[in-house]
């Protein structure tokens, strides 16, 4: 093939186009119909391969004797020059075979001086060698001839994969090199002949030529750069799968963001996530492996770092597919680098919980504990431990922890984080506590635990205070009101005297201590209290022994006192200007 030469001296040997064939083009003998000029053409070429001039003459006889349209073309006449038969060559070009101006190039540039012995013949025909540029043509007519001879060595069986992949490969690198050269209608022209078509472009064998042909590898750039000049030459680029270009490809890592940017990242996304961690493991300064160590100047540690990090957004994210054997994969790699390569491990850890890389179904409870048991900080270990509370909870759901033995677990989930009750959450662990509170007494681990939710966050919306009222004691009412986990605006007083008898005034203003209703009277003198004089709440609190009957009655009559004062004496109105003179007050005497 003129466009890869060593390939096309290896087919001299090998291809059709060298092949003599028997003597068979007697398919159109004594017939008098019309036959397709494709066939006429199959015919000519296999008498030029034989070098039958007597059957190529024949041939033309009767095409012309039976009004045949047909003439040879460049291909018949490059196949007569290759094979060095001269007679053949005068007979095509008598018979109108002909190179236009750019195949005449590229004819002289692929048989070189194989073709030199024919330059009267086709200046005959009008073909001057004498005028050809052999080191520039249009390389959309080289491919076009590079096609035509490859579907006519595949029409006599010997159709070769190797050539078809090289060909395509030479097409890539003309189209790439029109679209750097800022051609765009030569570009789309040249890489819409790839087996990808429109669809899109495969750049991969390209990048592997670059690589292969280059002592120091391909940069990340060129790659970049590349794609960029085909997308700007308006050609669609096919996904490219980057683990075909592992190893050839310096700071490969930064691709992956980068393709993803471009809507082009392809390939097996977890065999090249399981290479970057394995890789993520060593990106430290300082490596020790067996019994040698390795030094790294620290910029490059960070840039690996850098290009991890920015790689595991796109390709290590809470919503990666991460299958169970992955996840064990990565939970013994972490367990065998931690202690050796601690500095990297953490990086490489705090990174994927920022990018929720371990909130896949397959990091189960026990694989999260086993992280944190290997994990070389604390701060790891905290945040390792809390993932395996959080998942504990989303596989069994609350009610399962809401039962004496495991009640432990989750205000340990509270305390840590993992777990924040929804409004929901809050109502169930609620009546739970309720539960396990005495006639008159809240235990003191239910006060804590309701702290601990009130700290997590829990989400105390929609909580109607009086479902938790006791029948002798306010119970959780009043220890919600106390944590200010609900303040008393959100507590309705009529709610609260459907629930609490009123006082009739026996034994005394005021309900006793020893009453069997002294308890729920005073959260409901309390709950008016703080919410007519809220400014007050905080020092009320802070005594000891106070009673809220006595005080919000005190204050009440405290307040209509006031009132009465100033409708019996309404202030004197302030003195004007023009009553103020010299300092007196009053009218100026001798008026």
């Amino acid at each position: 093939m003129f466009l890869l030469p060593p390939m096309r001296q290896r087919r001299r040997n090998t291809t059709a186009m060298h092949y003599m064939w028997p003597y068979d083009y007697g398919f159109y003998a004594d017939s008098d119909r019309p036959l397709d000029a494709g066939k006429w053409s199959d015919a000519l070429t296999r008498a030029v391969l034989r070098k039958d001039a007597d059957a190529a003459r024949g041939l033309f006889d009767h095409t012309f004797w039976h009004n045949t349209d047909f003439k040879p073309d460049w291909f018949h006449l490059y196949l007569a020059v290759q094979q060095q038969d001269r007679a053949m060559v005068q007979l095509l070009v008598t018979h109108g075979a002909h190179f236009d101006k750019e195949q005449m190039t590229i004819a002289a540039a692929a048989l070189k001086d194989v073709i030199a012995p024919f330059k009267s013949i086709l200046a005959e025909g009008g073909m001057r060698l004498d005028r050809v540029d052999t080191e520039n043509y249009d390389a959309r007519t080289a491919i076009a001839m590079d096609k035509r001879l490859l579907a006519e060595n595949a029409k006599l069986g010997h159709a070769n994969p190797q050539e078809t992949a090289a060909l395509d490969l030479a097409i890539v690198q003309f189209g790439v090199r029109a679209a750097r050269r800022k051609n765009t209608a030569e570009a789309r022209d040249i890489l819409h002949q790839t087996s990808g078509g429109v669809d899109g472009v495969d750049l991969a064998p390209l990048f592997r030529h670059l690589a292969a042909t280059s002592a120091a590898g391909l940069d990340a750039a060129v790659v970049l750069g590349i794609i960029d000049d085909v997308r700007g030459a308006g050609v669609n680029v096919q996904p490219l799968a980057l683990e075909t270009l592992s190893g050839k490809v310096e700071d490969f890592y930064t691709l992956v963001a980068a393709l993803d940017a471009r809507g082009v990242l392809g390939g097996d996304t977890a065999s090249l996530r399981d290479a970057m961690l394995h890789s993520w493991c060593f990106a430290q300064t300082h490596l020790t492996q067996g019994d040698f160590s390795i030094e790294q100047p620290p910029d490059a540690a960070q840039r690996q770092r850098a290009a991890f990090a920015a790689a595991a957004k796109v390709i290590c994210g809470k919503d990666s597919d991460v299958t169970p054997d992955e996840a064990r994969r990565y939970a013994d790699l972490h367990a065998r680098q931690a202690q050796r390569h601690g500095d990297a491990v953490a990086h490489m850890d705090e990174t994927l919980l920022q990018t929720g890389f371990f909130g896949a179904a397959a990091f189960t409870p026990a694989l999260l504990e086993s992280l944190a048991a290997a994990a070389p900080t604390e701060a790891l270990r905290r945040e390792f431990n809390k993932q395996a509370q959080a998942r504990q909870f989303e596989d069994k759901g609350l009610y399962h922890f809401l039962s004496p033995k495991r009640f432990d677990t989750l205000r340990a989930a509270l305390r840590s984080g993992a777990f924040v009750p929804d409004a929901d959450d809050s109502e169930d662990i609620l009546r739970y506590l309720k539960g396990r509170c005495a006639r008159r007494e809240v235990p003191e681990d239910v006060v804590q635990t309701l702290r601990e939710m009130k700290t997590a966050g829990a989400d105390f919306r929609g909580i109607e205070v009086t479902d938790y009222l006791g029948s002798k004691h306010p119970l959780l009412a009043k220890t919600l009101l106390d944590l200010d986990i609900v303040s008393a605006r959100d507590i309705r007083p009529q709610r609260l005297s459907k629930r609490i008898a009123p006082h009739k005034g026996l034994g005394g203003m005021f309900v006793q201590n020893t009453d069997r209703d002294y308890a729920l009277s005073e959260f409901l003198y309390q709950v008016m209290f703080e919410r007519t004089y809220p400014e007050r709440t905080q020092d009320m609190r802070a005594k000891r022994g106070v009673s809220y009957q006595r005080a919000y009655t005190l204050a009440q009559v405290s307040k209509q006192i006031e009132a009465i004062k100033a409708l019996q004496s309404p202030p004197r109105p302030s003195p004007t200007r023009r009553d103020v003179i010299k300092g007196r007050r009053g009218p100026r005497p001798g008026y």
